[in-house]
């Protein structure tokens, strides 16, 4: 019988712990923690907190389980390899993220529930935009992202009354990696995923003429990208208005509001 063939393959409880110990033992000075199967904290005495989901590399070991410590020691050692575990957290991984208030409580209430420290007091540092969406922050890297704190708001140095200009100022520098997909009525814009709704803050985006629409820009806020159209583009604002019924009936994160950019900021797109 092959090495293979007799391999078992471990739940996701344990395959989740066995990550956790070899963390553990590869990141002195971080405090490891299994806070859901296939997902795990990692905390320092800063207050600053990483969340790993290791899901799909669980499946990888799955269709390998034979390799299950070559899969994990991989991982770790990229793990230890990464900008925010190989250096201080810094305000240049600071960015901002734009969800629903219901996404932010139901974050928190999860933070909560895993003890993350200083997380009672995350709301202070958040801000509200547009008709039920709010701005709160990230320490953002390659492969982990933790919620901002006022505790780790003060690790990196920034001032409560700097933190929005520097997390827009971040996002402003991935200008790169911003895609602009055009379409005949409504216009797809996202820059990777987790912080495609942010881009409503980029004021300079929208005045410069980069997303050419016909009138102002009037945007939607969804869970796989911001969708716009123009303010005269009726038949845009009519598809903006499906999406935006149809989001809310699957209780997505984003798509809650229509807005359009006035004197050089998104509001609340009027109802009549």
């Amino acid at each position: 019988m092959t090495v293979l063939a007799a391999a078992q393959v471990i739940t996701p409880e344990a395959f989740t712990e066995e990550v956790a110990n070899a963390l553990r033992a590869r990141l002195r000075g971080t405090r490891v923690t299994a806070s859901d199967p296939l997902e795990l904290q990692a905390s320092r005495e800063t207050g600053i907190v990483w969340t790993l989901r290791v899901g799909n590399l669980y499946d990888t070991y799955r269709s390998r389980p034979g390799d299950l410590k070559r899969i994990v020691s991989n991982y770790v050692e990229t793990i230890a390899k990464s900008p925010p575990m190989r250096l201080a957290p810094s305000a240049d991984d600071l960015l901002p993220v734009v969800r629903t208030r219901a996404w932010f409580d139901d974050m928190r209430a999860s933070e909560e529930s895993k003890r993350t420290p200083d997380i009672d007091r995350v709301t202070e540092l958040v801000e509200p935009y547009g008709d039920g969406l709010v701005i709160t922050y990230v320490l953002d890297g390659t492969r982990l992202a933790s919620a901002l704190t006022p505790r780790s708001l003060q690790g990196i140095g920034i001032d409560r009354r700097a933190l929005h200009a520097t997390a827009t100022a971040n996002l402003g520098r991935q200008n790169e990696e911003i895609h602009v997909q055009p379409g005949p009525i409504v216009t797809l814009v996202t820059v990777g995923g987790r912080f495609d709704t942010a881009l409503l803050l980029l004021d300079a985006l929208w005045r410069d003429n980069r997303i050419k629409v016909d009138g102002a820009p009037v945007a939607l806020a969804g869970d796989y990208g911001l969708l716009v159209t123009g303010s005269r583009n009726q038949a845009g604002i009519a598809r903006l208005k499906e999406t935006m019924a149809l989001a809310k009936t699957r209780s997505e994160q984003t798509a809650q509001a229509l807005l359009i950019f006035r004197n050089g900021r998104f509001v609340a797109y009027p109802t009549k």
